[in-house]
């Protein structure tokens, strides 16, 4: 039995829902129980209005049951989605933490290197070049001729 022939059966239209169902079902099944109602096709009566809403209910059930399941599978994918962009973040992070720590071993490796490789430089050194002579007035050695060399 399809769902609209179970509605038929129940007098229902088609865009019944579950709840219709419910109501008509139970109105029609004390008026047609074999308890209440002696007539001799009651009981075949009342087994295809009582199959009829077990069509229906099983029908609803099965839809709300597939729509949980879509709706727990909507959500596993997004725990899933939500998993992968938490661990993507964890490995940016990361990452960028390992380059920064580079950047400051290598920045340190370079002050290290300058520290190391400063050669203290002579300051310029200045002689003077010259002949020396002797003033007999003085006995002190004086520069006649005097020109200056600067050395670096």
């Amino acid at each position: 039995m399809t769902r609209d022939e179970a509605l038929g059966v129940l007098g229902l239209e088609s865009n019944a829902t579950l709840e219709d169902a419910k109501k008509a079902y139970r109105a029609l099944a004390k008026a047609i129980h074999p308890d209440n109602n002696p007539s001799p096709g009651a009981e075949q009566l009342f087994m295809l209005v009582e199959d009829a809403y077990k069509v229906i209910a099983h029908i609803e059930q099965k839809v709300r049951d597939e729509q949980a399941m879509a709706r727990a599978e909507k959500a596993r994918r997004e725990r899933a989605r939500a998993e992968r962009e938490a661990k993507a973040q964890a490995e940016r992070e990361r990452r960028e933490r390992e380059h920064e720590e580079k950047e400051r071993a290598e920045r340190e490796r370079q002050k290290k290197r300058i520290r190391s490789s400063k050669v203290v430089k002579p300051m310029p050194v200045s002689i003077m070049i010259g002949a020396w002579n002797m003033s007999s007035q003085e006995n002190t050695p004086t520069p006649s001729k005097t020109s200056m060399l600067q050395l670096d």
